[in-house]
């Protein structure tokens, strides 16, 4: 919820009954807008994602991606650029929307 949710939310409660002064209520939006802000992007995790997801959020063609997929699950990724050492990948399309992506903790392997 963004600042104007959080706003129209106080308004609703005060119109219920909630009781506290101007500054009060002002304090409350303050917090809640800066501690509970509007939902920011789930970003990709390199290291987990399938090939599909490679495709549709890093924009990777598909043998890219199964490339990216086949090396992580040897070296996963501790930063977006230790993909460059991947060859056949448009890193570009990677440092474009590196704001949706990271080098995230590895998948575990399934134990026997």
């Amino acid at each position: 919820m963004n600042r104007d949710g959080w706003n129209d939310l106080i308004n609703n409660m005060k119109s219920m009954g909630a009781e506290a002064s101007e500054a009060e209520f002002a304090e409350i939006l303050d917090y809640f807008s800066t501690h509970f802000p509007a939902d920011a992007p789930t970003r990709l995790n390199i290291n987990t994602a399938t090939q599909v997801e490679l495709e549709s959020v890093a924009g990777l063609l598909r043998s890219q991606a199964a490339t990216v997929v086949k090396f992580v699950e040897r070296t996963p990724c501790k930063e977006l650029g230790d993909l460059k050492k991947i060859q056949g990948i448009d890193y570009k399309k990677i440092e474009e929307r590196r704001d949706l992506l990271v080098c995230g903790p590895p998948k575990k392997e399934a134990k026997p």
